[in-house]
């Protein structure tokens, strides 16, 4: 059985580390514990995101990026792209344009699914819906959208 290839977006990543929501938390890290049976990938979107965090949780997000040694995707034409469609067709406003650009990068390099705990722009129906549509459209395959509990 071919293994699954997943985007971890720098949601799940966060969780890890997550006080207020401890079952989401928890369920992250047994996302991690399993993430031998899986091709992991982020994006330099990732890289940029976990940047701009406070310098302590960017360190322990770092370090958790070492240690699970995920693919690093690089932006190209496609990403941009692709985003540019999922803003402008209503995936994500335009403010939450990374959003768009975290589906694009799963989208364009061909992986199967996205995980993130972005409930708000990624992981819920209508955004399935509308990039599964602009998919098929545009020659992409089909993702999926699931959230580190789902994954396992």
């Amino acid at each position: 059985m071919k293994r699954q290839r997943l985007y971890v977006n720098t949601s799940v990543w966060n969780f890890l580390f997550e006080e207020l929501d401890l079952s989401k938390r928890a369920a992250t890290e047994r996302f991690f514990e399993h993430t031998s049976q899986f091709d992991l990938f982020i994006s330099e979107l990732v890289l940029q995101e976990i940047e701009r965090c406070e310098e302590g949780r960017r360190e322990q997000l770092y370090e958790k990026v070492r240690l699970h040694t995920p693919a690093v995707l690089v932006f190209n034409e496609g990403v941009e792209s692709l985003a540019s469609i999922y803003v402008t067709d209503g995936v994500v406003p335009e403010r939450y344009r990374a959003d768009a650009l975290h589906i694009a990068f799963t989208t364009v390099y061909d992986l199967d699914a996205i995980v993130s705990w972005n409930l708000e722009h990624i992981v819920k129906t209508k955004t399935r819906r509308l990039v599964t549509s602009i998919n098929v459209r545009e020659g992409f395959k089909i993702i999926d959208f699931a959230t580190p509990e789902e994954v396992i």
